[in-house]
């Protein structure tokens, strides 16, 4: 559940990061925050 994790009692694993950036449709990095805008991914298409 996403609230376990916001409330840090569960860790988040590699493939939840990617999922997590594809459904919110921004750069793995920002959620990891290792940059400061919340870019759409590279691979993503405009819409």
């Amino acid at each position: 559940m996403l609230i376990r994790i916001e409330n840090h009692q569960r860790s988040v694993y590699d493939f939840e990061v990617l999922a997590l950036a594809e459904a919110l449709d921004v750069d793995v990095r920002f959620l990891l925050g290792l940059i400061d805008e919340p870019k759409a991914r590279p691979d993503s298409e405009p819409s």
